[in-house]
């Protein structure tokens, strides 16, 4: 069997987030489907970089230009996969002789990162240029990014892997076991969640994500969210939820629309489940609505939600559809290299810029560690001297040294 190689590009892999997680799961994919893969990024931590080498993908470093090359000349790209505009000239050259299959992803139509940039090189070389809801396809539009010409736009829909559609959810006639998953949760949910574990209404009130009571080192499981009868997020967590048949009361920072049903499902999905164009609400009005419209939530869960709207939603499906997509390019790399050099000019910007934060990151922490442990020793001296100073043997020291002077010894 011929070996195939996939490059997917990405700003960071640090943290758990929206884009490192969409990264290694289309990894994943690729891997399954028979590629080696590649991640190319601008600084990656140990937790990544082991977590994809068990599943025999190798981590490469933007800065580190000797090695990409290397790996393009011994893996030649079949498929380049470019997110964040990182395309170092290494792999975007050899991706172009190559005629290899080369794909642009916008994870979003607003954040600064996620914007293409250099759309006048996707419409050249690119066999798809992808995004991840149908909201994102009408902001490029309406802002000129793209017009309605470009043909070669598709809606990834942000799906769910197939280790969601494995496991199924039975649900309860009430919800006892609430959970957030959240990186910006609102006070006002908060509050709903502190209200209805004063009622007794519900047993648990958990939160995944910063400030939260549950640590999860790793991305969101099916085996985490199976624990919970209602799970309160936005974004990928809704699709994960659909595919395990959980109902999602989709709430967060911007607001929402709330419990997701078949009236405002649809509308929910073109906004790609952000909770934008919805309503804010008080405490005590989510603490009603949660309890209020599970019933008739869960039944809809179980059926139209899961047997057919998430289908709409299996990663697998899409990516093959994506990489059997008719190759669309057909420019040569003479054509497009001062393009090409432009956009590699930029991702050794940005590299830079991601390394230096980085270092200074992690040299603020050491800092911060070190006069934690100065903090902690004077701590320590001073209840050691202070208990010194309180003794009956200090005391009596002191006694004498007072009884000695008055005496002139």
């Amino acid at each position: 069997m011929t070996r195939r190689n996939a490059y997917i590009t990405q700003s960071q892999l640090v943290n758990f987030a929206g884009s490192e997680i969409s990264t290694v799961e289309i990894a994943n994919e690729l891997k399954a489907m028979g590629y080696e893969v590649y991640v190319v990024t601008t600084i990656s931590s140990k937790t990544f970089r082991v977590m994809l080498a068990k599943k025999g993908i190798k981590v490469l470093h933007v800065l580190e230009k000797n090695i990409i090359q290397q790996a393009v000349e011994d893996a030649p790209p079949d498929l380049v996969w470019v997110q964040h505009n990182i395309f170092p000239i290494e792999l975007s050259i050899e991706a172009v002789k190559n005629k290899a299959k080369i794909f642009f992803y916008h994870m979003s139509g607003s954040t600064p990162q996620e914007l293409p940039f250099f759309r006048h090189i996707e419409e050249k070389i690119a066999s798809l240029i992808v995004v991840n809801s149908a909201k994102g396809i009408d902001i490029f539009y309406e802002r000129r990014w793209f017009n309605k010409s470009t043909k070669n736009l598709f809606n990834l829909k942000n799906s769910a892997p197939d280790i969601f559609f494995d496991e199924k959810k039975n649900l309860k006639s009430r919800p006892k076991k609430l959970l957030v998953v959240s990186n910006h949760i609102p006070d006002e949910l908060r509050e709903a969640g502190l209200l209805l574990l004063k009622n007794n209404d519900i047993e648990v009130f958990d939160h995944i994500g910063d400030g939260g009571n549950v640590k999860a080192n790793n991305p969101v499981t099916p085996g985490i969210l199976k624990k919970y009868d209602v799970v309160i997020t936005i974004g990928k967590t809704v699709q994960y939820c659909m595919a395990m048949g959980i109902p999602v009361y989709c709430y967060d920072h911007y607001g929402g629309p709330g419990y997701l049903v078949e009236g405002n499902l649809e509308s929910s999905a073109q906004r790609n489940f952000s909770g934008r164009g919805a309503h804010k609400s008080d405490a005590a009005g989510i603490a009603r609505e949660l309890l209020r419209g599970y019933s008739a939530t869960r039944l809809f869960t179980q059926s139209t939600f899961r047997k057919v709207f998430a289908e709409e939603h299996r990663l697998s499906k899409k990516i093959r559809t994506i990489i059997e997509s008719e190759d669309q390019t057909k420019t040569s790399a003479r054509d497009v290299v001062d393009d090409l050099v432009l956009m590699d000019g930029y991702t050794e910007l940005v590299s830079r810029r991601y390394a230096n934060n980085h270092y200074l990151r992690q040299k603020n922490h050491t800092v911060e560690q070190e006069l934690d442990a100065l903090q902690q020793t004077n701590n320590r001296l001073s209840l050691k001297l202070n208990e010194i100073t309180s003794s009956r043997a200090y005391k009596t020291v002191i006694n004498i040294q007072k009884m000695k002077k008055k005496l002139g010894l």
